[in-house]
């Protein structure tokens, strides 16, 4: 019994439940560390990728700022040719109001399907409009007659 315990003091040998133990406890640690460094790997990736997007939308955003700047430096030299004509006599000046109006709400409206500007016509003025929504304009075979003068 003696040499048993000795042997036993010599060459310890755990019950396999603990060494199971120790084993999950080891693995639970890499597992742990494995999984910490793909988090901070995949921050890294979703902060570099959220920069770059950021990055991306500054350069639209000024170059948008760049062309409307240019677009407006264009009108109020526009205007500012028109200006003599449109002081001359009021109906140059009311003729240049509608067709600027008019410009503007076909830009406005330029995704709709069709665009069409109707306003107030002088008193005693009879206006009569007609239009076809939603068809194609017809066109004109060479040589023969219209399809829409019939």
């Amino acid at each position: 019994v003696e040499a048993i315990e000795s042997e036993k003091l010599k060459n310890p040998r755990e019950p396999s439940p603990v060494r199971q133990a120790f084993y999950d406890a080891q693995n639970a640690g890499s597992l742990y560390n494995r999984l910490k460094e793909e988090g901070r790997s995949d921050a890294i990736s979703i902060v570099e990728n959220a920069e770059a997007e950021a990055d991306q939308i500054e350069a639209e955003a000024r170059a948008d700022r760049a062309r409307l700047v240019e677009a407006a430096r264009a009108d109020a030299r526009a205007l500012q040719e028109l200006l003599p004509v449109y002081l001359q006599s009021r109906d140059q000046a009311d003729i240049l109001r509608d067709v600027f109006y008019q410009r503007a709400l076909r830009r406005v409206l330029r995704g709709s399907g069709g665009v069409y500007v109707l306003y107030q016509a002088p008193e005693g003025v009879n206006r009569e409009i007609r239009f076809l929504h939603g068809r194609k304009p017809f066109v004109a075979e060479e040589g023969g007659e219209d399809e829409g003068a019939q």
